[in-house]
């Protein structure tokens, strides 16, 4: 029998509107609060509302059956949306992080009972012995072992209209690239003024950095703020989602193109 101890979850990006039902009730089943720590259960209404808000939905369970929200974590995976869940430490469990942003499988890390991700040591040692691999390479391995893409911030709720899921991206890709390696992923800054988006094809994921955000209500649902503490808004396009010539997203081509798998023969 399985013990019960404190764990988070936090749910972002783009949700298909098809199974916000679904995800509505799954996340009830769960008897979660959207309150924190040993406040009252969440119920239909509320939840609902939370993901209208274009914020990230947080959700809490003092008594999560191994830290763990089994049945909604593989219900997030099915459909491709992304989360994040820390889980503390209790009796023969280390505290444990995951992350997940739309892969097949999220990434797990064990974490300190703050939440911060702790990298084993005989990885890193594993990286510092290849003897095949030169120090650049070895630099790169070591910032993906500690900051993988999955460990990106998660950005507030977007409702889209159509259903994805990790394995019909994966299949909508095999045409232009193996698919046999992660997505690549394009990470833009904008500093001031707006950028619109000409052409995403699938299989890149795209996170758009907004810190022109002067005047906003740092209060308001769509203002977060980045590892740093600055203010910004964060806008995220999963690798299934494309986005045809003309159409208005934030965006900047150039460096769509630049990232996108080439196609293989």
């Amino acid at each position: 029998m399985a013990e019960h101890f404190a764990a988070e979850i936090h749910i972002g990006g783009p949700i298909p509107k098809a199974v916000l039902d679904e995800l509505v009730a799954t996340i009830v089943s769960e008897g979660a609060s959207l309150e924190g720590y040993c406040e009252a259960r969440a119920t239909e209404e509320p939840v609902r509302k939370a993901f209208y808000e274009v914020r990230v939905v947080d959700l809490y369970d003092e008594q999560a059956s191994a830290g763990r929200f089994e049945a909604l974590e593989a219900f997030l995976v099915e459909h491709g949306i992304h989360f994040d869940r820390h889980s503390d430490a209790f009796c023969e469990y280390e505290a444990e992080n995951a992350y997940y942003r739309g892969d097949a499988e999220p990434v797990w890390f064990y974490a300190d009972q703050v939440g911060n991700p702790l990298v084993r040591a005989d990885d890193v040692v594993d990286v510092l012995d290849d003897r095949s691999t030169d120090d650049p390479a070895k630099m790169k391995a070591l910032r993906d072992l500690a900051s993988p893409p999955e460990m990106a911030p998660l950005a507030p709720v977007r409702l889209i209209a159509d259903k994805t899921s990790p394995g019909e991206d994966r299949s909508a890709c095999q045409e232009a690239s193996s698919c046999s390696r992660p997505a690549p992923t394009v990470v833009v800054s904008i500093a001031s003024g707006v950028a619109s988006v000409i052409h995403k094809p699938r299989g890149v994921s795209l996170t758009i950095v907004d810190y022109d955000v002067d005047g906003a209500d740092e209060d308001a649902p769509s203002i977060t703020r980045d590892p740093a503490g600055k203010a910004c808004r964060f806008l995220v396009w999963a690798s299934a989602e494309a986005v045809d010539d003309g159409e208005e997203r934030p965006v900047v081509e150039q460096a769509i193109r630049a990232a996108a798998p080439t196609p293989t023969r």
